[in-house]
Parts: C-alpha cells; structure tokens; sequence
C-alpha cells in the first residue's frame, strides 16, 4: 500500500488533478501523502537501526561469551597439566658412571669395557693389568687361578 500512496501525487499531478478533486485538494492530499511516506521512511529508518543495534548488541555478548570460554579451556588445561606434572612419578634415576664403569665381581673396581685383565707383573699380556682384587663373583677375568675369592695374590 506504501507504493500507492508514493504514487498518487504522480498520477494527480498526470491527470492534470481532475480526478475528482480540485487542484488545491490535490495538492494538498499530495502533500499529506508526502508526509506519510517520509514519516513511514522515518519509522522503517528507525526500526533498522534498532534492529541493527540489537544485533550488534547480541554479538558482542557472543563474543564474550566465547573468549570467556576459551579463557576457562585454557586455564582448565593447564590446571590438569600442572596436576599431571605434580602427580607423574619422578623417572629412575640411573647413574651411567655407577652402572657401567665398575664390573660388579671385582673388589677395587676394574674396568667393565675391558676386554682382558692380567696381574700387574704376571705372565699375562693385557691389554690392561691390575694388582691384588677380591673376586666377588663369577671370574670372567680369571684372576683367581685358586678360587679363594683373592684374585692376583702374591706367591
């Protein structure tokens, strides 16, 4: 219906205003209508800026809500990450030097990597040499030739 009233002041004023009406009744039903089609543009301006404020309004809230909640994940995960850290068992600890750089059937230390032993001013040729040692074990070295657990003895 908006557009018929947009349009009657054209048709009047092509009709040369004798459609029923004098030309001073036409002019001023075109000026009434006038004013009602801007004061219908007035209101349908207005309602589009209320509604785009709404919108806007209810975005930003969305979007607070979300970088809330991104804020919450974040602070949750690493609340569990410092849990897990605090509650995971402290690994073993293995000294490598006391492992390995001892063989464990020798009393002093001999060297484990070692691949033969001899007494120190023996018959044996090496490569390494070592004196007196208590055997506390298997003898893969063969030190102690009588199995008294001395490896080495002096004669």
């Amino acid at each position: 219906m908006g557009r018929w009233l947009v349009l009657l002041p054209l048709l009047l004023l092509l009709s040369g205003g004798t459609v029923g009406c004098s030309t001073d009744d036409a002019s001023s039903s075109a000026d009434a209508v006038a004013r009602d089609a801007a004061q219908s543009a007035k209101r349908a301006r207005e309602k589009v800026e209320a509604n785009v404020e709404r919108v806007a309004a209810r975005l930003a809230r969305r979007a607070e809500a979300v970088a809330r909640r991104k804020r919450e994940r974040r602070l949750e995960a690493q609340a569990l990450a410092d849990r897990t850290e605090e509650n995971a068992p402290e690994p073993d600890r293995v000294e490598p030097e006391a492992v390995e750089s001892c063989h464990p059937d020798y009393d002093p230390c001999l060297d484990p990597n070692a691949y033969d032993y001899d007494c120190g001013g023996g018959e044996g040729n090496g490569p390494e040499y070592t004196g007196q040692v208590t055997v506390t074990g298997a003898d893969p070295y063969e030190l102690d030739s009588d199995d008294d657990g001395l490896g080495c003895e002096p004669y």
